[in-house]
């Protein structure tokens, strides 16, 4: 009982800040303008509109609600992962004109930490069977992680496209 109520808590709180998030953008882009940079935040924050739907799987204990929350938030984890490693190879090579400060990587490393506790909690027995998972913790790891890879490379491909199409007209 513990456990669908953490369940339904963190599903109506993710829809919550998916939502008021993107309205915060929706605010700022009427009043201030519809700028490159928050047009370019909007495209690469797209992926968290998947987590809507998400949030109405795992309020209904749906297996689809399930996936969608972990493969999400384990793609979000790749992707702040790879956001790691280009900061490290444009910072050590002096291809990054502004270096990051400690506080921008403080926030992205804890954002990250929250992700993996996220990813975590659903992979805990009493939260998975919550959701008629047939298959073993190993298997669904490994087709969470699997998929993951794919979602993020099927991401960076739509959102590069996005940001060029944006950039050149």
């Amino acid at each position: 009982m513990k456990a669908l109520k953490m369940i339904k808590g963190f599903s109506i709180l993710q829809f919550l800040i998916i939502i008021v998030y993107f309205l915060y953008l929706f605010y700022i882009g009427v009043f201030w303008g519809w700028n490159e940079p928050l047009v370019l935040n909007v495209i690469s924050d797209s992926i968290f509109l998947f987590l809507i739907p998400a949030s109405y799987g795992l309020w209904n204990r749906k297996v689809w609600g399930w996936w969608m929350t972990v493969v999400i938030y384990v793609q979000l984890i790749f992707a702040k992962g790879m956001t790691f490693l280009s900061i490290w190879f444009m910072n050590a090579f002096g291809l990054n004109p502004e270096p990051f400060g400690a506080e921008s990587i403080l926030i992205d490393i804890i954002e990250m930490f929250v992700y993996i506790g996220i990813v975590v909690m659903f992979f805990l027995h009493s939260i998975r069977k919550q959701f008629p998972h047939k298959k073993r913790f190993s298997t669904l790891l490994g087709r969470t992680i699997a998929i993951s890879i794919f979602l993020y490379i099927v991401y960076f491909a739509v959102m590069t496209i996005g940001v060029m199409e944006f950039l050149l007209g």
